[in-house]
C-alpha cells in the first residue's frame, strides 16, 4: 500500500535526481546521516536510491520509506520552505518543486490556474517528469527583477497539491499500490509551459 512517507521519499528522490548539485540527506535506524546524490564521493548514488524506491514501490516487496527517511533537501538547492527550492547561482533565478501529478495534469493546473487567477506574465515553467517513479520535478524561473517568482512558486505548488489529494481520494487503494509499478506517465523528458 502506498504510504505518505513513500510518496514523501518518492518527491525527494525524483528532485534530487532530476537537479544537478543536489543533495538528499537520509536516516536510517543505523545510519543517521547519509548523503545521496550525482557526486561521486557521496555515501550513496542517487541512482541506486531511486532503483531501491522504485523496487519497493511494487506490491509485496518492501517499502524501503519503513527504514529510511529523508531529513533534508540540499546542495544546490536551497529551502525557501513548503517543498519549494531555490537553486543556488541559477541565472536566471529558479524555484523548483516536486509533484505527484502528470505532466499533462501540471499544465491543466497551470491552464486553470492562468483562468481563475492569473500568474505573473515573464515566468516560464519547465516540467521534467519521471515517469517510472511518478513524478514531475516542477522549474519556474523568471530573468525579470520585478516579478515575484516565490509567490508563482508557491500557488503553482499549493494548487498541484490540491490536485494530489483531490486525485488520491477519488482512486480505489487498489490503483494507488499499482500506480508506481503501472505508471500512466509516459512523457519523454522535458515539457515546458510559458505563462505570458
Amino acid at each position: 500500500m502506498t504510504t505518505r512517507s513513500f510518496d514523501v521519499l518518492r518527491l525527494g528522490v525524483g528532485l534530487t535526481h532530476l537537479v544537478r548539485g543536489a543533495e538528499l540527506r537520509l536516516s536510517t535506524p543505523n545510519t543517521p546521516d547519509l548523503i545521496a546524490s550525482m557526486h561521486p564521493s557521496s555515501d550513496l548514488r542517487i541512482c541506486d536510491v531511486r532503483e531501491a524506491v522504485l523496487y519497493s514501490g511494487c506490491p509485496h516487496r518492501l517499502d524501503v520509506s519503513r527504514w529510511i527517511s529523508i531529513t533534508e533537501i540540499g546542495g544546490s538547492l536551497q529551502p525557501c520552505g513548503g517543498g519549494i527550492y531555490r537553486l543556488h547561482g541559477a541565472e536566471p533565478e529558479q524555484r523548483w518543486f516536486a509533484t505527484l501529478l502528470s505532466a499533462d495534469e501540471v499544465i491543466g493546473v497551470l491552464t486553470r490556474l492562468e483562468h481563475e487567477d492569473p500568474l505573473s506574465g515573464g515566468v516560464d515553467a519547465n516540467l521534467m517528469p519521471d515517469p517510472a517513479l511518478g513524478v514531475t520535478a516542477v522549474c519556474l524561473s523568471t530573468s525579470d527583477h520585478f516579478v515575484d517568482v516565490d509567490e508563482v512558486a508557491v500557488t503553482l505548488h499549493s494548487a498541484c497539491l490540491v490536485s494530489e489529494l483531490l486525485e488520491q481520494s477519488a482512486r480505489p487503494i487498489s490503483e494507488l499500490d499499482q500506480s508506481i509499478c503501472h505508471p500512466t506517465n509516459t512523457h519523454p523528458t522535458n515539457t515546458k509551459e510559458n505563462n505570458q
